[in-house]
């Protein structure tokens, strides 16, 4: 495509006319190849404006012509899909994107344990914390807060305990909802004595607890 075209069709997006691009496209009135520039300013348009469908045949369209979605439009669109209860959607579709080699980062897998956790899908993190092990990469804090919550819903306190102390080598400070969820998980287990420990460290890092959930 003519850069001169490839611009105008960005512009249209990034100006809020999205829906006069898509029916272009949809109509074959943009009948020559898109940059990837074009397509992924496509996808990343049609997330904001909740189209995730749309956003999803574009990415597949992409991926047909041998393009790679950039990560900025990827991380948009995963976070959109797994705010709207689409986390396997997204989940699946990194799986063909990493076949391609795709690179993804904290970022694109935090939205995806976000999601999971939302879900209280046990299996879906389970499988990401292995690829994230094997890709060494780690879940930036509001996905160590997710994992963290989501592991201990599921009784998994000691997997939950040790990303808790990645967060504090990593001078990240865990959400209240963090320390909350522990304790609860604890007193569950009958372990007071963890749930009084994780209760002080809570005050000391200057966080109310709830006390009717632990006392």
């Amino acid at each position: 495509m003519p850069l001169c075209a490839a611009c105008l069709l960005v512009h249209i997006v990034r100006s809020g006319g999205l829906m006069r691009q898509l029916s272009c496209r949809r109509d074959g009135k943009v009948g020559l190849k898109p940059l990837d520039e074009t397509f992924n300013q496509l996808v990343k348009g049609c997330s904001l404006n909740g189209r995730l469908e749309d956003s999803l045949v574009f990415c597949k369209q992409m991926i047909g012509m041998g393009l790679l979605p950039s990560l900025s439009a990827i991380n948009e669109m995963f976070g959109k899909l797994c705010e709207n209860g689409k986390t396997k959607h997204a989940d699946e579709l990194l799986t063909i994107l990493l076949d391609k080699g795709f690179a993804p980062d904290e970022n694109t897998y935090s939205h995806l344990i976000s999601g999971y956790g939302n879900d209280d899908d046990v299996e879906g993190l389970t499988k990401l914390l292995f690829e994230m092990e094997y890709r060494a990469i780690s879940p930036n804090v509001l996905g160590f807060n997710s994992l963290i919550i989501s592991l201990s819903k599921c009784g998994r306190l000691k997997e939950a305990e040790k990303y808790l102390e990645i967060m504090k080598a990593r001078s990240l400070v865990p959400s209240p909802n963090v320390y909350e969820r522990l304790i609860v998980g604890h007193l569950q287990k009958g372990s007071k004595t963890r749930a009084h420990q994780l209760h002080t460290e809570m005050v000391g890092s200057n966080q109310t607890p709830m006390q009717d959930k632990w006392d």
